[in-house]
């Protein structure tokens, strides 16, 4: 099967060796993930927060989605690039999980879902309110990026 030719390629290899040696670093690349997606969680919430008008009023929503974008951009590549550094050294079996492929679909229109509130909400006029389709998407994109870290944690109990 070519998928697990390519999982064993990923997981055989001087990095993945590197990363599964030792308990030390593996904590510390499990710390990065889980504060980039800390703090991605954060963003989201906080820009669904204002879309929905519930919080954070007093900042127009094209202004706050400008101001979030790149703590967004930078939590997101930490917690992109830690989570590729832990899946190398269990690429064999992580890689055939379904929850796992399940996270993977869900994290990929979690950041699409983002990325259209991101637009839309940067043309929301000054002093207006977002209208019903931009409110009911940042929920959606909030619910995707809650149920990716769900599923991302099941990783290791399924």
């Amino acid at each position: 099967m070519v998928l697990e030719q390519v999982l064993w390629s990923l997981q055989d290899n001087g990095l993945s060796h590197f990363l599964d040696e030792g308990r030390a670093l593996t904590m510390v690349v499990q710390t990065f993930h889980i504060l980039g997606f800390t703090l991605l969680l954060a963003v989201v919430l906080a820009l669904t927060l204002r879309v929905q008008g519930w919080a954070l009023t007093a900042l127009p929503v094209e202004r706050l989605s400008a101001l979030l974008s790149k703590p967004y951009r930078w939590s997101l590549g930490v917690a992109l690039a830690a989570g590729v550094l832990l899946f190398l050294p269990r690429a064999v079996a992580y890689g055939v999980k379904e929850v796992f492929l399940w996270k993977l679909a869900i994290l990929a229109v979690a950041i699409g879902a983002h990325a259209l509130v991101q637009r839309q909400a940067r043309v929301v006029p000054v002093g207006a309110a977002a209208g019903a389709p931009l409110r009911s998407l940042a929920l959606v994109s909030l619910f995707l990026w809650f149920t990716s870290a769900a599923a991302g944690r099941a990783i290791g109990f399924v």
